[in-house]
């Protein structure tokens, strides 16, 4: 997987966990006088929070993976005449 595309893939899956966020914030508690929107609520906020906490631990594997590619891979830029290779933190 390319750098980019690794960072693409944390942003739209940091977007579905806010939107996650929002749904349980959102229908986790009723007033008396409403009618739930879904039958099993609380089956329905637990879904929501597993699948929240599976977003984030795919998240932080993808920015570890990208650190690791940073400090591993050696870039070589010609300055001055000369080839300069650092790491891309490096750089």
């Amino acid at each position: 997987m390319k750098i980019i595309v690794g960072m693409k893939r944390i942003k739209e899956l940091l977007q579905k966990a806010e939107d996650l966020r929002t749904k349980v914030g959102t229908h986790c508690a009723n007033l008396s006088i409403e009618t739930p929107v879904y039958q099993d609520t609380k089956a329905q906020i637990n879904g929501w929070l597993q699948a929240h906490s599976d977003i984030m631990r795919e998240v932080l594997t993808l920015r570890t993976d990208i650190q690791w590619t940073n400090l591993h891979t050696n870039v070589t830029i010609t300055l001055g005449g000369e080839n300069v290779t650092k790491t891309i933190a490096e750089w």
